[in-house]
């Protein structure tokens, strides 16, 4: 059996006491609700299309069963991103860890796959247009969140990812999160495969504390790709 602890108090009350004396210049900020849904968008349809993004790791977030995690929302170029908890995808682990890891005691899931959601009224669907989001908007959102789960979990196996060489999936959904209806002219999705694994302890403090760093967080950035 591995046991692993969570990462110490002290730490991350440290992380947040140094973002809070030293502010960012960036006036923009992460609003979080609880959930997994549409809970937390705005009513009266200011949402027209929702472009969902499950991008693979490659490594696991060992999450506490039971484990209750916010989602994170912020804005980038017009367009509004949200972070979900991480997902386990089909493609369970070789070796059934599962009941071979604990938190602090408590069974464990081995996730493998981060989902974000951009919303905005509308996105380029043809069939020859460049993906929308754009990949730039796409890699920053991936990246961002990596490089505050590396200080966080301070874990070096941690790498930013080359979007889009890797193994990702992009949905277009309507607003209330039901299927786009099929038209010739337009696609619904788009994606590419990619592989490779390892093992991350994510809990609730870790996966909060990724958002208590600065909106224009780029310390411990490592220039290396997977």
């Amino acid at each position: 059996m591995i046991s692993c602890m969570r990462p110490q108090a002290g730490f991350l009350r440290r992380v947040l006491i140094r973002w809070r004396s030293e502010p960012s210049r960036d006036t923009r900020h992460f609003r979080c609700w609880q959930g997994n849904s549409s809970e937390g968008r705005g009513s009266g349809g200011e949402v027209e299309v929702i472009a969902r993004l499950f991008v693979h790791l490659p490594f696991f977030l060992t999450i506490p069963e039971g484990e209750q995690f916010s989602v994170f929302e912020y804005e980038d170029s017009g367009i509004k991103v949200r972070v979900f908890p991480p997902l386990r995808s089909e493609k369970a682990p070789a070796i059934d860890v599962d009941q071979q890891i604990k938190i602090d005691g408590i069974p464990t899931s081995q996730a493998d796959t981060l989902r974000i959601d951009f919303d905005k009224e509308s996105f380029q669907r043809g069939k020859d247009d460049p993906c929308d989001p754009n990949e730039s908007i796409i890699g920053r959102a991936i990246n961002s969140f990596l490089i505050r789960l590396r200080h966080v979990a301070r874990s070096p196996k941690v790498r930013m990812l080359n979007f889009p060489q890797v193994t990702w999936r992009l949905q277009y959904l309507n607003s209330d999160e039901s299927e786009i209806e099929k038209d010739e002219r337009l696609i619904r999705g788009r994606f590419a495969r990619r592989a490779s694994l390892s093992w991350i302890a994510v809990t609730k403090e870790v996966w909060n504390n990724i958002y208590s760093l600065p909106i224009d967080y780029e310390r411990d950035i490592v220039k290396c790709c997977v």
